[in-house]
């Protein structure tokens, strides 16, 4: 059943969707996984986590295939070392991916950290003949969006990690006596993932940059951290991955960072 699923795996790839080739060129020229985030590093990232992508997608679609009609396309795989070394090469670009998504999560934690200040600094108060001081109901929707961006990302650097770690092995050559974890710990690892994926999706923790509620609670009104983009909205929706704990010559994960349902991703 495993051996089955991973095959639906690799073959939804070759048509797109949530992720794949097609997504990796199209997010190249859109950047769609973007998410809204305004860090200067994100944008580069975004650049380099695809390319990435791209040389894991090309060599996992090649393996697939050889694995597939081994008497056909495997056969002329050969000449680059055979299918099973190109599921291996291909984990080279999902470890680059997974190494950079734990940088460009860092980055954006620092892009909250900064909203948070400007959310204290502008956010008023609101008279209440009840409370006086009592803080404004944007300001704290404000701090309960950012806080939640905030594990979210902080999850979203947990899975890439869990990720990471077998990866290193997975580009590993057969036999070397670097592969010093067990494979049930490499499973194990994938299967913390996979749970963690499904519920930072079922929980609504995105990625992407939160759209905070105006400073002032009035419609129409424009705060000077608002014109320097503090708070600007978020145009893409968060990435998200599916995770798959074992498949026939390849183990891997499953767009980012393997459950991904849209990652990112995410």
């Amino acid at each position: 059943l495993s051996a089955k699923c991973a095959d639906v795996r690799y073959v939804l790839r070759f048509h797109g969707g949530y992720s794949g080739l097609l997504v990796e060129i199209l997010n190249m020229k859109t950047l769609r996984f973007l998410g809204g985030w305004k860090h200067p590093a994100a944008k580069w990232f975004a650049y380099a986590q695809s390319a990435a992508l791209m040389q894991y997608y090309i060599c996992e679609n090649a393996a697939f295939l050889g694995w597939t009609a081994p008497k056909w396309i495997g056969k002329k795989l050969e000449r680059f070392g055979g299918a099973d070394e190109l599921g291996r090469v291909s984990c080279f670009g999902w470890g680059a991916w997974c190494a950079m998504e734990i940088l460009s999560s860092s980055c954006k934690l620092k892009e909250l950290a900064r909203m948070q200040r400007e959310v204290e600094e502008t956010y008023t108060r609101i008279p209440s003949l009840f409370s006086p001081g009592k803080a404004s109901q944007n300001k704290i929707e404000a701090l309960r969006l950012l806080a939640k961006s905030r594990r979210a990302l902080q999850y979203n650097i947990v899975r890439s990690v869990l990720f990471l770690i077998p990866d290193i092995q997975w580009c590993l050559k057969p036999g070397s006596r670097w592969a010093i974890l067990p494979d049930a710990l490499v499973k194990s690892m994938c299967l913390a993932e996979a749970l963690l994926g499904y519920y930072t999706h079922w929980a609504g923790y995105g990625c992407s940059r939160p759209t905070l509620p105006d400073p002032n609670g009035r419609e129409g009104s424009t705060s000077p951290a608002a014109k320097r983009g503090v708070f600007s909205p978020s145009t893409t929706q968060p990435r998200a991955i599916f995770s798959s704990l074992t498949s026939p010559g390849l183990k891997e994960r499953s767009p980012r960072l393997a459950f991904r349902l849209g990652a990112v991703e995410n």
